[in-house]
């Protein structure tokens, strides 16, 4: 379910539109931000405009020109008032594929979404002339002549080399692994002597200066991770030039990282060595090379999380 939903949106958004006029024949939307909005058409034809109004001002950080967009979305058609697709229901937040406002996106996220704040609500009115018209994707539930609306909660924007921002505070125990690199570059991971901690580590190494994150929230963050012994690292979110977002604190991801990360401050850069029970067990991982005794180490950088 969550692939398809993934498809369905990513495909849904290759669109092209430009600014319009905002009257009073948009469709009203109730619910809060981050909760999947109810959304309620007018009567009468939606008009040929491609139309943008924020609902919910927000009060983060502007999605620049540049910056990975994560946002939750929901997708209607006018026609028929058919819902076509929404994270909402999977849970995951939507992440551009491409850096945004840089002519890589549609224009209707391009020109809709640059200069919204994080913590906003955005409307979107995209009409067929300004979308697929008669030729959408082939396996598109959308139609010829379909008008499309968008609901936006824009939950914040990151350049692709983004990473921690705040005070380097060091490491002073030599039996745990040693974290190397610049700002906006790829940390490097190097294992000590000897065996793993059979206790689960979360250490600060590069101090934030931002909020605290809850439990329940979008953690948005880079992230390294190798596995101990040997240091053979199995995913980086780094390699794919483009930050990750996880609901922390409710199980949606391995407990090591549940348990050590709620609480750190965004803009943080945090060790953790979590041994197998509170990485993937006795299981492990066999299609990335983890073994179910293995101890896995990652360093996570905190962008944000709302």
């Amino acid at each position: 379910m969550r692939r398809a939903v993934a498809l369905l949106i990513g495909s849904l958004l290759l669109l092209a539109g430009c600014g319009g006029d905002q009257g009073e024949d948009l469709p009203q939307v109730s619910g809060k931000f981050g909760e999947k909005p109810t959304v309620t058409l007018p009567k009468g034809e939606p008009g040929k405009e491609f139309r943008v109004k924020t609902l919910i001002e927000g009060d983060g950080p502007e999605v620049k020109k540049g910056d990975i967009l994560f946002a939750h979305l929901l997708l209607k058609r006018w026609q028929g008032d058919e819902e076509l697709g929404a994270t909402y229901d999977s849970n995951q937040l939507y992440a551009t594929p491409a850096p945004i406002g840089t002519g890589q996106m549609p224009k209707a996220l391009d020109e809709g979404l640059v200069g919204k704040k994080a913590g906003s609500r955005v409307l979107m009115v995209v009409p067929p002339e300004k979308g697929y018209g008669a030729n959408p994707p082939q396996g598109s539930p959308i139609k010829p002549d379909d008008t499309l609306v968008f609901v936006v909660d824009v939950y914040g924007s990151y350049p692709p080399s983004a990473s921690a921002t705040g005070r380097p505070v060091g490491k002073t125990d030599p039996k745990l692994p040693t974290v190397q690199g610049q700002p906006g570059e790829k940390p490097t991971i190097k294992l000590p002597p000897g065996a793993a901690p059979k206790q689960l580590v979360s250490q600060v190494l590069v101090e934030g200066t931002g909020p605290e994150v809850k439990a329940g929230q979008f953690l948005i963050g880079q992230y390294v991770g190798v596995i101990w012994p040997g240091g053979k690292e199995f995913d980086a979110s780094w390699n794919r030039q483009q930050p990750a977002a996880f609901q922390i604190g409710t199980g949606q991801v391995i407990k090591g990282w549940d348990e050590g990360l709620v609480g750190k401050k965004t803009g943080s850069r945090v060790l953790l060595v979590i041994p197998p029970d509170k990485g993937y067990g006795t299981s492990g991982r066999p299609e990335v090379g983890i073994k179910g005794t293995d101890t896995l180490v990652f360093v996570v950088d905190i962008l944000g999380s709302r």
